[in-house]
């Protein structure tokens, strides 16, 4: 049974969350320069990131594991079953699965 009650994300989660995005974000404008030569400094500033992002996530884990935090998923919010055995997804009811695999559209 899936509860509807919102939890909180944890701080460091978040601290985590956006120090991912900033290093990604570092990654993709540096990337181009940082292959654009063969030069040491410019590969070990790509390694030490990844092992920043890697850092990153194994942290985010361990909040997840210590918390029992669940974060919201893409698809997560609005997908339920009808009696009838039809699936919807999404808050807006747009898309319509039915049990047999066909789909339809709407709207």
């Amino acid at each position: 049974m899936v509860s509807n009650i919102r939890v909180r994300t944890p701080r460091l989660y978040k601290i985590c969350d956006g120090l991912t995005e900033a290093v990604i974000y570092f990654m993709v404008v540096f990337s181009p320069w940082a292959f654009g030569t063969t030069q040491d400094w410019s590969l070990w500033t790509m390694n030490v990131c990844g092992y920043v992002l890697g850092a990153l996530l194994i942290t985010k884990w361990m909040v997840r594991w210590k918390t029992e935090f669940r974060p919201e998923r893409w698809g997560d919010g609005g997908e339920r079953v009808e009696s009838s055995g039809a699936r919807v997804e999404g808050e807006d009811g747009l898309t319509v699965g039915q049990s047999d695999g066909r789909t339809a559209k709407l709207g």
